[in-house]
């Protein structure tokens, strides 16, 4: 007998469930559908709750925004204006919607670096890189762990011909880190596109040596110190770096295009050719040093031959005695034991070992004495001219073969 206290039947129960599951799921799916749209989200979790309504509506849309709502978004923004330093961007860019709700993050913490690529990515895909640079640069400056991002300012204003403003992003990626091969390498450009060859010589030839051996020092790095021997008109010295380029390994970095620049360097500059009246043999000492006598500028003194150097050095007292001008000479940076200090780069009117001479010569001065009686280093700006043949137990220089 039923009683209306009794359980309905299952088909029911089921179906009085199916009944009101619809209010309950809809909740659920409405409570989700708030989270996951975010810019509706973000707008009620982060945003300007002064915000009118016309503004709520169109957090989610690209269209062009009035007057009113360009201005109360720009006041939004204000604030993350005036602590990087940049300028309001302008009302064609606000209306990118999610540029404006990366904006609103990047106001409540400027150094946010995964927002502030958000905030960049879409100014560079619309190719307004000047905008770009100055975000960059201004939070590479203002953040503590954005060193790469402004390094990344320095070449974007590179690429847009802002040539001072790189410049001034280079000098101060130096002052941080002076040691570091790229921040020298920036500044290098940036001197050489303002036309400052002397300066961006002297930075070229300070990145080849904080980048040690020649082996491994980038290319390119040789070819724009050429092109600065070259603005100067300086081509016999231009030759030089592009030669030690190729001698480190020659069946694999001698090159048609290479070889004719030199070619073409040597006949704009009239240049005398090295001379060799035989073949010189350098014997190593039982340390695995060489040590040889040799004359710079016609003054004699004793050297250690090392093709692990890019550029004959010498001591502060031979420069003197050689009577090698200070004034006139860049400065190159020159790592030490206790840290990275100046050294002028220098023209070797002349450099002899044996029968072996070689004319303009790019040259250092080191900052100190090599001490152990050295003059200095016979390293790869004279060695480059000759071919060089190495044994276990010597050296031995001669006159290059045609095509070597």
């Amino acid at each position: 007998m039923s009683s209306q206290f009794s359980k309905p039947p299952a088909e029911q129960r089921w179906s009085l469930g199916r009944r009101g599951a619809p209010p309950l799921f809809l909740i659920i799916f409405g409570g989700l559908a708030l989270w996951f749209h975010e810019p509706l989200w973000e707008t009620f979790r982060y945003g300007n709750p002064l915000l009118p309504a016309s503004l709520l509506n169109e957090v989610g849309s690209d269209k062009p925004l009035s007057d009113r709502q360009y201005e109360t978004f720009s006041a939004q923004y204000a604030p993350l204006y005036a602590k990087l330093g940049v300028k309001p961007l302008d009302r064609e860019l606000l209306r990118i919607w999610q540029l404006r709700d990366d904006l609103a993050r990047l106001t409540r913490n400027a150094c946010d670096l995964p927002i502030a690529e958000r905030v960049i990515s879409p100014l560079s895909r619309r190719r307004e890189f000047a905008v770009v640079a100055e975000f960059e640069r201004a939070i590479g400056e203002k953040c503590p762990e954005a060193q790469a991002m402004l390094q990344r300012a320095g070449e974007t204003y590179m690429n847009v011909g802002d040539y001072g403003a790189a410049l001034a992003v280079a000098e101060e990626l130096v002052r941080k880190k002076p040691d570091f091969p790229p921040n020298l390498l920036l500044e290098a450009r940036a001197l050489g596109a303002l036309n400052r060859h002397e300066e961006a010589l002297a930075t070229y030839v300070g990145v080849a040596r904080l980048m040690g051996e020649p082996r491994r020092v980038r290319a390119d790095v040789f070819t724009r110190m050429s092109d600065e021997f070259e603005a100067l008109g300086r081509y016999c010295e231009a030759m030089t770096p592009m030669e030690t380029y190729i001698a480190v390994e020659p069946e694999m970095r001698r090159t048609p295009v290479l070889e004719a620049r030199i070619e073409e360097d040597r006949r704009r500059g009239n240049c005398v050719a090295p001379q060799a009246g035989g073949v010189e043999v350098l014997h190593r000492l039982s340390t695995g040093l060489v040590r040889t006598r040799a004359t710079i500028n016609g003054v004699e003194g004793n050297f250690l031959v090392d093709t692990g150097a890019s550029f004959v050095s010498v001591s502060p007292e031979f420069a003197k005695r050689a009577k090698l001008s200070f004034e006139d000479a860049g400065l190159s940076q020159f790592l030490t034991a206790n840290g990275v200090v100046n050294a002028p780069v220098v023209t070797l009117a002349s450099v002899r070992l044996g029968r072996l001479t070689a004319t303009a010569v790019p040259g250092v001065i080191l900052p100190k004495p090599m001490g152990a009686g050295y003059d200095g280093l016979l390293g790869m700006s004279f060695l480059a001219r000759f071919e060089i043949s190495l044994t276990p137990t010597e050296w031995r220089i001669k006159a290059k073969t045609p095509g070597k």
